[in-house]
């Protein structure tokens, strides 16, 4: 009965250690997760003012 006592110890402070990595590594995803979205909306920025340059080299007076 002690030994199931001890290795429900053991188990528990592994479990433990892994929530805390995964925590850590859901941390990590969630910044990635935020530079993705900056940079989707820095690739829509840039492609509205190449067609805003596209626009005006097509129409622009020669």
């Amino acid at each position: 009965m002690r030994q199931i006592s001890t290795d429900i110890q053991q188990l528990s402070a592994q479990l433990k250690k892994v929530e805390e990595r995964v925590q850590i590594v859901d941390s990590r995803i969630n910044t990635i997760d935020l530079r993705l979205e900056g940079i989707s909306r820095d690739i829509v920025g840039l492609q509205t003012e190449q067609n805003r340059i596209k626009e005006y080299l097509f129409n622009r007076p020669q």
